[in-house]
C-alpha cells in the first residue's frame, strides 16, 4: 500500500525510496534512477509520437505506469529497480490528450486527467481496462487521498480544471478555478468546488525607489491549475494567477499562487494559513531582487510537516513554504523559519524548465524533472541546496550541436522560461501566456484593445512548414521575432536582439533606421517595418529567437476528443459538409484552417518606414517600398482590394477602424465581430479599439480547448458561436446561412454537427482547400 496521497507529477519516487522516475516526453522514454548512487540506472521506451507526460509508481515499487500523452494510453513498466525496465505489451486507452495520472493507495486503479475532451480515465490496473467520467472542462490534473486502512473505496480523487471558469472577461477578478471531487468507491462527481480570485496581489504599476510599490494594486484570478497534492486534510492547488486588464506591466498582470482547500469543510480555506499570492510574499518578504516564481507547476510535502516546496517553470526555482502561524514572519513563510531563502536550481548549465517535483518519504531529499534540459535535480533539503552534482543527473541526450532538433530544444528553453534575460525575477514566461504553446484562454487587454490569447499551433502549416500565417489579431507582426518588443515590455528582459558579448550585450534599439549588413534600404525594424528577423541575421549577438521560430513551426495541435460522433454519415461527417456547403472555409480553410498567410518575405528593403526628422527615429509604416502589383482580382485591382478593405473611417469617439498597414491588410475579414458601442472594446487610451476593419482569422486547430471565443473572449461554447447575435460572423461566406433554417429542433441537430466537427479538427485532420479565387494575398 502506498504511504501517502499520490498525485500527478512528472517525476515520482517509489514507497521505498529507492527509485526516482521521470518522464522524457521529447524523446518517447522514462528514466529510472537509483537515489543511493544518485545515478540512471535503466529508462523505457514508448516509441516516437508517444510523448510520455506523467509517471506514477505502483506500492510494490517495481512497478511504474506512465500516460503517453500524444499516444492516448497508459503504459505499465515492469522492474523498474533493474537495469533492464519491460514495458508491458498490454495498454489501456485514454482519452485525449492525458496529462495527469494518480494511483489509489492499494495501486489497484488509476485515475487520468484528459486534457484534450472533458473526461477522466478511470483504469483497473489489472486488466489495463478504462472506464470514463464526464468533467467540466479541460481537466489537467488528479490527487488522490488516503486514509491509510487499505480500503480504496473510501478515498476521494481530486480533479483541477485548467482553465479558470470565466464570468467576466478582461477583469482581474473575473475567473473562478474548480476542482471537481469524485467519490473512488461510486465512480461518481460528488461536487465542485471554486478557488475564489484574489483582491489584492500587493503590486501596482507605480513602483518605488526601494523596489516597493504603492497605490492602487490589483488583483487576480486563479487560471492554468497544473497541479494538486494533498497533504495533512488539505489540497494544495498551484495556479497561474492573471490580472488581465491592464495596463501591460511586467509586475502586475501574471503572478505565481496556491489555492488551498481544506477537505474536512469540502471548501477553499481563505484562512492565513490558507490559499495565497505567493509573489506577494516573495516581495514582502524577500525583498525587490527575489524571484516571483512564475508559472507554477507543482508542489510537494515533507511528511510530517506543513513543508511545501514550489517549483516554478518560468524561474528555475524552488521554494520552500511553511504554512505555520508560529513563524515569526508571517503564517506562511518563504524559505528556512530563520530567514527568507530560494533554491535556484539553474546551475552553470543554464535554463533548466521543470515541469515537477516530489519528495522523498524519509530521505530528506528534493527531485526535480528538468524537462528541457533533460535532466534531474538532486536538492538536499538539510542545507536546502542543490546537491554537489550541481547540474543534475543527465536523463536523456541533448541532440549533436547544430542539428535542426538542438535547434528546437533550444527555443523551447527559451520559450518557457523566465531567467536570464528573457524576464525580471522570473515572473513570466513566453509560456506564461500560451501553456503547450497553445492559448492560456484569456483575454487580455492591451494597447489596441482586448484580445484573446492566440494558440500557436495554427502559426506554420505542417504539411508545407513555410507556409506562415500573419500573427496577432490585427496583423501588426509578421515574423516571430517581432515579439522582442513585446517581450521587454511584459516581461521586463533585455531580450535576445542584442549588440556586444553576452553577457554584457546591450538591448538593439529596432525604432530607429538602421542601415543593415547586405541591404540597401535605411528602415525601423518593429512591428511591421524592416525585419527583425534580418536584424538577427546580420547585427544581433545572439540567434535566440530563430530558436523560438524553430520550435513554432513544431507546436502539436490538441488530439480530437475522443468521444465525438466519427460513424459514416455521423455527426462529424454531417458537420464537415455544412462547414463546406456554407464556404466557411472561406477564412477557416487551408493546411492551417485559416486563410491567413504571410505573401512576401519580410525585409528591410521591402517593409518601410518614413524618414523622420533631423536626429529622431523614422516612423514604422509596413507599407512595401517596391512597385504595387497592377494586377486584378474580381475586376477590381489587386491593390485597390487590398488598400480600400484597410481604410479607416472616423468614429465617434475619435478613433478610426483602421487595420494594420497595407502589407497585410489582404488576411483581414471583417465578420462583425467587432462592436464599436461594447464597452470591452477601447484601447487604453479610452478610444475604440483596433478591429473595426475586421481581423486576421485564427486557426481552428485546437478549438476544442480554446473557449472562450472570439478576439473579445465574449463567446463562451462553440454552440453559442452559431446564435443570431454572431450571424454575421458564420455568414460570412454564405449570407443565407441560417442554421437548420432556423427552425427547431433542425437548428439545434445542425449547430451540433457543425461543433462535432470543429472539435474534430487536429493535425491529422484532412485540410479543406481555401475558396478559390478569393485569396487576395498574391502579387507580393
Amino acid at each position: 500500500m502506498l504511504g501517502r496521497s499520490n498525485h500527478s507529477t512528472t517525476v515520482q519516487i517509489s514507497n521505498n525510496d529507492s527509485i526516482v522516475a521521470m518522464v522524457n516526453p521529447d524523446v518517447g522514454t522514462v528514466s529510472f534512477f537509483n537515489t543511493a548512487t544518485k545515478t540512471k540506472s535503466g529508462s523505457a521506451s514508448f516509441g516516437a509520437n508517444s510523448q510520455p507526460e506523467g509517471v506514477a509508481i505502483l506500492p510494490d515499487n517495481t512497478t511504474a505506469v506512465v500516460i503517453l500523452r500524444q499516444a492516448q494510453q497508459l503504459a505499465k513498466v515492469t522492474g523498474i529497480n533493474t537495469t533492464t525496465p519491460q514495458v508491458e505489451t498490454l495498454r489501456a486507452t485514454t482519452g485525449s490528450e492525458p496529462t495527469g495520472v494518480a494511483l489509489t493507495p492499494t495501486g489497484a486503479t488509476a485515475f487520468v486527467a484528459n486534457h484534450g475532451e472533458n473526461t477522466i480515465s478511470i483504469v483497473d490496473l489489472r486488466t489495463m481496462t478504462a472506464t470514463s467520467l464526464a468533467m467540466p472542462a479541460q481537466p489537467r490534473a488528479v490527487a488522490i487521498t488516503n486514509d491509510g486502512d487499505g480500503d480504496d473505496t473510501d478515498e476521494r480523487a481530486f480533479v483541477t480544471m485548467f482553465f479558470g471558469d470565466a464570468v467576466a472577461e478582461a477583469s482581474d477578478t473575473g475567473r473562478i478555478g474548480k476542482v471537481v471531487e469524485v467519490n473512488v468507491g461510486t465512480r461518481t462527481v460528488t461536487r465542485t468546488i471554486d478557488l475564489q480570485p484574489f483582491g489584492d496581489t500587493g503590486f501596482s504599476t507605480t513602483q518605488l525607489a526601494d523596489g516597493g510599490f504603492s497605490g492602487t494594486t490589483v488583483g487576480c484570478s486563479p487560471n492554468q491549475l497544473f497541479g494538486i497534492t494533498i497533504h495533512n486534510g488539505k489540497a494544495y492547488v498551484p495556479n497561474v494567477c492573471v490580472s488581465p486588464r491592464g495596463p501591460v506591466n511586467k509586475f502586475t498582470n501574471l503572478f505565481a499562487a496556491v489555492s488551498v482547500i481544506d477537505l474536512t469543510t469540502n471548501a477553499e480555506d481563505r484562512s492565513p494559513l490558507g490559499s495565497a499570492v505567493i509573489s506577494r510574499l516573495a516581495q514582502e518578504q524577500g525583498g525587490p531582487t527575489s524571484s516571483l516564481l512564475g508559472v507554477p507547476v507543482g508542489i510537494t510535502f515533507v511528511e510530517g510537516a506543513n513543508i511545501g516546496y514550489l517549483v516554478s517553470q518560468a524561474g528555475d526555482m524552488v521554494q520552500r513554504i511553511h504554512y505555520n502561524a508560529a513563524v515569526a514572519r508571517g503564517p506562511i513563510s518563504l524559505g528556512p523559519d530563520v530567514a527568507f531563502g530560494q533554491i535556484n536550481i539553474r546551475g552553470a548549465g543554464g535554463i533548466k524548465v521543470p515541469t515537477g517535483v516530489i519528495i522523498g518519504h524519509a530521505n530528506g531529499t528534493l527531485y526535480v524533472n528538468n524537462w528541457a534540459d533533460r535532466s534531474l535535480t538532486i536538492v538536499n533539503l538539510m542545507l536546502q541546496q542543490v546537491d554537489a552534482m550541481g547540474d543534475g543527473i543527465v536523463s536523456e541526450a541533448k541532440p549533436g550541436a547544430g542539428t535542426p532538433e538542438l535547434s528546437v530544444l533550444n527555443g523551447k528553453k527559451e520559450f518557457f522560461t523566465g531567467t536570464g534575460r528573457w524576464a525580471d525575477r522570473g515572473v513570466n514566461s513566453c509560456g506564461s501566456c500560451h501553456p503547450d504553446g497553445l492559448t492560456d484562454n484569456v483575454t487580455w487587454v492591451f494597447a489596441a484593445g482586448p484580445r484573446q490569447s492566440t494558440s500557436l499551433d495554427g502559426m506554420y502549416g505542417k504539411r508545407t512548414p513555410g507556409d506562415q500565417r500573419v500573427l496577432n489579431w490585427t496583423g501588426i507582426f509578421d515574423e516571430m521575432h517581432d515579439f522582442e518588443l513585446n517581450t521587454r515590455g511584459t516581461a521586463g528582459g533585455k531580450g535576445a536582439i542584442t549588440e556586444g558579448a553576452v553577457p554584457t550585450d546591450t538591448p538593439f534599439n529596432l525604432t530607429v533606421g538602421v542601415l543593415l549588413t547586405g541591404f540597401t534600404q535605411t528602415t525601423r525594424n518593429d512591428f511591421l517595418s524592416g525585419s527583425t528577423r534580418a536584424v538577427v541575421a546580420t547585427r544581433a549577438t545572439l540567434r535566440d529567437w530563430d530558436d523560438i521560430d524553430n520550435y513554432g513551426k513544431t507546436i502539436r495541435a490538441n488530439r480530437a476528443p475522443t468521444n465525438l460522433d466519427r460513424s459514416p454519415n455521423g455527426a462529424v461527417d454531417r458537420g464537415r459538409i455544412i462547414f463546406t456547403t456554407n464556404n466557411c472555409h472561406f477564412c477557416h480553410g487551408g493546411q492551417k484552417w485559416t486563410s491567413s498567410q504571410l505573401p512576401y518575405v519580410p525585409s528591410p528593403d521591402k517593409n518601410g518606414s518614413l524618414p523622420g526628422v533631423t536626429g529622431g527615429p523614422d516612423a514604422g509604416t509596413g507599407l512595401r517600398t517596391q512597385t504595387l502589383d497592377a494586377g486584378v482580382i474580381a475586376g477590381r485591382p489587386n491593390e485597390q482590394l487590398k488598400v480600400d478593405i484597410e481604410r479607416g473611417v472616423a468614429l465617434a469617439d475619435g478613433g478610426t477602424g483602421n487595420v494594420g498597414p497595407e502589407r497585410v491588410t489582404c488576411v483581414i475579414r471583417n465578420v462583425g465581430t467587432f462592436d464599436v458601442n461594447d464597452v470591452l472594446e477601447r484601447k487604453a487610451d479610452g478610444t475604440s479599439a483596433q478591429g473595426g476593419k475586421g481581423f486576421n482569422p485564427p486557426s481552428l486547430m485546437s478549438v476544442a480547448g480554446g473557449a472562450p471565443y472570439l478576439h473579445h473572449g465574449k463567446v463562451r461554447t462553440l454552440t453559442e458561436l452559431f446564435t443570431l447575435p454572431y450571424a454575421t460572423h458564420y455568414q460570412a461566406g454564405s449570407v443565407n446561412f441560417l442554421p437548420g433554417g432556423g427552425v427547431p429542433p433542425n437548428e439545434a441537430m445542425q449547430v451540433a454537427d457543425l461543433v462535432e466537427f470543429l472539435k474534430s479538427i487536429d493535425d491529422s485532420t484532412t485540410p479543406i482547400p481555401l475558396v478559390p479565387n478569393q485569396n487576395i494575398c498574391i502579387g507580393y
